[in-house]
């Protein structure tokens, strides 16, 4: 199993050094400094091989492309989804039901009088920001705006027809 694990190119570790059997041995002046043996000369250790093998493979690894900037490939039968399923599955279902939320939506918006941009949290703060920055002119029609809507939903009531005819996707904070 070692020989499994060890990469090819690297030589085998070293033997670990015999313990000494009891405590004289070791105070013994004629025992040379503890540790391996160094390596014979022009022949690395095998950690310094170890090193230099993970340093190299950390170099190449580092040159590779990131995978979100890689070609995607598409497998056989994504292809097929790509080109035969989804645009069926886009024609009758998601793009059917899309297109009612969509017109929902407005319908709602149509009938308070509101805009989509009128629905934003004032308390986030990108929201807060842009709401402070924009005209006094934008921010007075979107306070009353808001205020109709308050109004005309305690009193379950809607716009008349006639001023429901705008757009309310038209963004007016985008800018700011």
């Amino acid at each position: 199993q070692a020989s499994r694990l060890r990469p090819a190119a690297l030589p085998a570790p070293p033997a670990r050094p015999r313990r000494p059997l009891c405590s004289a041995q070791r105070l013994s002046p004629s025992s040379s400094a503890p540790g391996p043996p160094p390596p014979p000369a022009g022949e690395m250790s095998f950690y310094r091989a170890l090193s230099r093998q993970l340093i190299k493979n950390y170099v190449a690894q580092r040159a590779v492309v990131p995978w979100y900037q890689q070609e995607q490939k598409l497998t056989l039968f994504e292809e097929w989804v790509k080109d035969k399923a989804y645009p069926i599955w886009f024609k009758y279902v998601k793009g059917p039901y899309e297109r009612y939320q969509y017109e929902h939506a407005v319908a709602e918006l149509r009938g308070y009088g509101l805009m989509f941009d009128d629905q934003h949290n004032v308390n986030e703060p990108v929201v807060e920001r842009a709401v402070e920055l924009l005209p006094h002119d934008l921010a007075v029609s979107r306070y009353r705006r808001m205020m109709r809507a308050f109004e005309m939903n305690t009193k379950k009531t809607h716009l008349p027809v006639e001023e429901q005819n705008y757009d309310p996707m038209v963004p007016y904070l985008a800018p700011f």
